[in-house]
């Protein structure tokens, strides 16, 4: 699960690429909220890829049984050729299969390539797609001759042992896997990424209703400055420090400038973390004021 951390980088990320008028969109619709969780969609790559090499161990072992029955059909004529057309894209698209799925396995043993490996588990989704339409297609097929329906009876004999591949294969691929333990890895990095856009999205929703104020607060802080003068990166930090100063109850005040200065170091420039530091400690002090006030 993201940390404290990794989810207020997120929104420091995501103040940064707001709007032309200065207000972010809402969250779910910012194009830097898809940048920010990119990370973790790659890793739901790679634990799916490694999911897909592990449950079809033993796939192209069913290929290898049916390519003599593919050689034998392309000697009987042309009109038993046509008859079991499906029978040769089955034995097609199985090999297509384990073409891609040897290419996964090389891609984990070296680049580890994300681009590379969604592609070819497209691919090999399109090769079990397109193997389970060619054997219903077998199945449905009734040759004229003795030689073709023997052929037709060997071939779906051999598919039979295909479906718990198939079904493991889309599953494998599914949006929300099965709660089984083989796919523990693709359920836990899809789970990262979901817990990471509802930290941001709950934060930046949180924080949305009080930019105006927030700008005001830091613009009464900050000498000869107005907010939207202040560099992009100090401005985000500034304002989700200031509004967990002000709005968040359950971060404490040393906590939040404490974070807000190191978010400062890593995101902004050399001046940033004492500019930053100076910054809310004024603002720190306005607010225990006003609340020292408000106790009278």
């Amino acid at each position: 699960m993201p940390s404290r951390r990794q989810i207020r980088e997120g929104v420091i990320q995501y103040l940064y690429a707001e709007g032309p008028d200065g207000i972010p969109a809402r969250a779910e619709d910012a194009a830097s909220l898809a940048l920010l969780l990119e990370p973790l969609r790659q890793k739901v790559v790679l634990a799916r890829a490694r999911i897909m090499v592990h449950v079809q161990q033993g796939r192209s072992a069913i290929a290898t049984a049916l390519q003599p029955l593919a050689d034998e059909l392309t000697k009987m004529p042309a009109p038993a050729r046509r008859e079991l057309q499906a029978l040769a894209d089955l034995v097609t698209a199985e090999q297509d299969l384990a073409v891609h799925l040897d290419a996964i396995q090389r891609e984990l043993h070296g680049n580890k390539n994300p681009a590379a490996l969604a592609t070819l588990l497209d691919d090999v989704c399109d090769a079990n797609r397109t193997g389970a339409s060619a054997a219903s297609r077998l199945e449905s097929t009734v040759p004229e001759f003795p030689g073709p329906e023997k052929l037709r009876t060997e071939a779906l004999a051999i598919a039979s042992a295909l479906p718990p591949f198939r079904q493991r294969c889309h599953e494998a691929l599914a949006g929300d896997p099965p709660p089984h333990p083989d796919f523990k890895g693709v359920r836990r990095a899809l789970e990262a990424v979901t817990a990471l856009r509802n930290g941001i999205e709950e934060r930046v929703e949180a924080l949305a209703p009080h930019l105006a104020a927030l700008d005001e607060r830091i613009a009464a802080a900050v000498e000869n400055y107005s907010p939207e003068r202040l560099d992009r990166v100090d401005r985000a930090i500034l304002r989700l420090a200031t509004h967990e100063i002000l709005h968040d109850d359950e971060v404490p005040t040393p906590v939040a400038i404490d974070e807000a200065i190191e978010l400062a170091r890593r995101f902004g420039t050399t001046g940033s973390p004492s500019f930053v530091n100076g910054v809310l400690d004024r603002i720190r002090k306005a607010a225990a004021s006003s609340q020292s006030e408000a106790n009278l």
